[in-house]
């Protein structure tokens, strides 16, 4: 009986001494530490478990395909379908009414894309981009609509630490990221027989590039404690009294 038992023990012991090894996080699956987990042990970058948000402000009129601004806006559509993002699109005229919910869309996307090619736009899309900014949402992107009479250097010291990204489109209809510092002799190359792909970079892969690399902001607690912040500084302030409390 003694003897039995002493191997009893013995035998407890020795599993004891050998535990059976597991993974980290074979016992549970967290959507918010794997999304905030940048890579894995063999240095590859993980992919996020959630779709990423890209709010995009629509400042032209849908119905006229073939101007600048709706084909960057078609860029963006192909580039967020082949970074597997989703798009959610807001008109100017709906942000400058200021609804909750639209401000709720537009400062909790994962990226935020404005179109600054109209310089009558410009106050209040870097308003509304300096808002996401204080609540330190700093995936922003500006595209600018190349034009002769455009200074460029001018309007991308305004941006500041935003991403700014020039675009041109060809007269074969193309649309093409371009780079301040190159632009002087660009228009002697917009000839319907040149073609600018070996010199310039399609919009659309300079959009996938990023929304591939973009930091995304996962926390619910965080996007819920935005929103509520949001909410009463609207019930607190209003006019430039509400302007310098989200800013």
């Amino acid at each position: 009986m003694y003897t039995t038992e002493r191997r009893r023990v013995s035998l407890r012991q020795s599993k004891r001494k050998d535990p059976v090894r597991v993974s980290a996080g074979s016992f549970w699956q967290d959507a918010l530490a794997l999304e905030l987990s940048a890579c894995n042990g063999s240095g590859k970058q993980l992919v996020s478990p959630r779709s990423r948000t890209v709010a995009y402000i629509v400042n032209g009129d849908a119905s006229l395909p073939q101007t600048d601004e709706n084909l960057s806006q078609k860029c963006l559509k192909e580039a967020c379908a082949d970074a597997h993002a989703t798009l959610k699109t807001i008109s100017f005229d709906r942000i400058s009414v200021g609804t909750t919910d639209i401000l709720d869309c537009f400062y909790n996307a994962d990226v935020a894309v404005v179109e600054m090619s109209d310089s009558f736009c410009q106050p209040s899309l870097f308003y509304h981009l300096a808002v996401r900014e204080g609540f330190s949402m700093t995936n922003n992107i500006i595209l600018y609509g190349f034009k002769p009479e455009s200074d460029l250097q001018a309007v991308k010291e305004q941006c500041g630490s935003y991403t700014f990204i020039p675009y041109l489109v060809s007269p074969q209809g193309k649309v093409f990221a371009c780079d301040a510092t190159m632009m002087s002799g660009i228009q002697e190359l917009m000839q319907p027989s040149i073609q600018l792909e070996p010199i310039l970079t399609p919009l659309v892969e300079r959009l996938v590039h990023l929304l591939n690399s973009v930091h995304i902001q996962s926390s619910e607690y965080f996007r819920e404690t935005v929103r509520h912040e949001i909410r009463l500084a609207r019930e607190r302030f209003s006019g430039n009294a509400l302007r310098e409390e989200l800013v």
